[in-house]
C-alpha cells in the first residue's frame, strides 16, 4: 500500500552520499515498497547499462553506478503512482516496465498534443540544434513545461541520473543551465565548471556536464532545463536515466512522428 513520504527524508541516505534529488518545490512522493522481483528488474536493467558503459566510459560508468539505490527508491514511486502494477523488464500487458530512456520514450510526439513531452531535441534522436545567444531547452520548450505522459494506459515516468547529460561525439557549446519546474522559478541559472569542454574520457569525445542532483520528470509536475550556448551548431547531447512505463506506449519497435 502506498505512503506519502517527504523527499528530503526519502532520500536522505543518498542525499547523505552526495546523490541530490532535484524535487523543484514538489515536498512529498507516494511511495509502494517493491517485491523482490520488482527489485531484480530494476537492477538488471540498470546494472546492464553501467556494465555496457564501463567498456566505453569507465568513469562515466562509476559516476552512475553510485545512483542504484536513488533509481530503486524511484521506483516505488513509479510503482505508487501507476496504481501499483506490477514492474517487469520487458514489460507485459498490466504491468509497469522498466527500461534505459532513449529518444522515443522521452520526446513522445514531434509536436505537442496528446502529450506534453515536449524538448528542442529532434524527434527520435538525442540531437539538438543550437544557435549562439538564444535559449534551448532539453526538458520543456521556451512556452511549455515538460511533464511526462499521463494518458491512461501510456503512462510514463523518468528519472535522469545526476551528471546525467552527455555530450558525444560533439563539442559542447554551453556554459550556463537554468533548472525550473511550474511551482518553483525562484532560483538563477547555475554555470559549468571549469574544464567541462574536456572529455571525461581519454581519448573519446564524450563529455559529462554536471547537474545539481537527479532530475524527476512527474506526469503532473512540469520541468523545464534551459542551456545558453555560446556558439551555433548541431549538439549530441544523451540524458541518461531510467524510464518507468505502462506497455501501452511501448508495445512494438517504435518510431515517433
Amino acid at each position: 500500500m502506498a505512503q506519502s513520504l517527504e523527499i528530503g527524508k526519502y532520500f536522505e541516505a543518498e542525499i547523505m552520499q552526495d546523490v541530490h534529488v532535484f524535487a523543484g518545490g514538489k515536498p512529498t512522493v507516494n511511495v509502494t515498497p517493491l517485491e523482490n522481483h520488482e527489485i531484480s528488474a530494476v537492477q538488471r536493467v540498470y546494472r546492464g547499462a553501467i556494465q555496457q558503459l564501463a567498456l566505453r566510459a569507465p568513469n562515466v560508468a562509476a559516476d552512475f553506478a553510485k545512483q542504484e539505490s536513488a533509481f530503486l527508491k524511484w521506483a516505488a514511486v513509479a510503482k505508487a503512482k501507476f496504481d501499483d502494477k506490477p514492474i517487469l523488464a520487458p514489460a507485459e500487458a498490466g504491468t509497469l516496465g522498466v527500461d534505459i530512456l532513449i529518444p522515443e520514450l522521452y520526446k513522445l510526439e514531434a509536436s505537442p498534443s496528446a502529450y506534453q513531452t515536449d524538448s528542442d531535441y529532434k524527434i527520435n534522436s538525442w540531437d539538438i540544434d543550437l544557435t549562439a545567444g538564444t535559449a534551448a531547452h532539453l526538458i520543456g520548450t521556451s512556452s511549455t513545461y515538460y511533464k511526462s505522459s499521463n494518458v491512461q494506459d501510456k503512462r510514463t515516468f523518468a528519472v535522469i541520473a545526476k551528471n546525467g547529460i552527455l555530450e558525444v561525439g560533439t563539442t559542447p557549446k554551453f556554459n550556463q543551465m537554468k533548472l525550473i519546474t511550474e511551482s518553483q522559478t525562484r532560483y538563477s541559472p547555475f554555470t559549468c565548471p571549469p574544464l567541462h569542454n574536456i572529455p571525461v574520457e581519454e581519448n573519446q569525445a564524450i563529455y559529462q556536464i554536471p547537474t545539481i542532483g537527479q532530475i524527476p520528470l512527474f506526469p503532473d509536475h512540469g520541468v523545464k532545463l534551459s542551456v545558453m550556448p555560446q556558439v551555433s551548431g548541431t549538439s549530441h547531447i544523451e540524458l541518461f536515466g531510467l524510464v518507468f512505463y505502462e506497455q501501452g506506449i511501448f508495445n512494438d519497435l517504435t518510431k515517433r512522428t
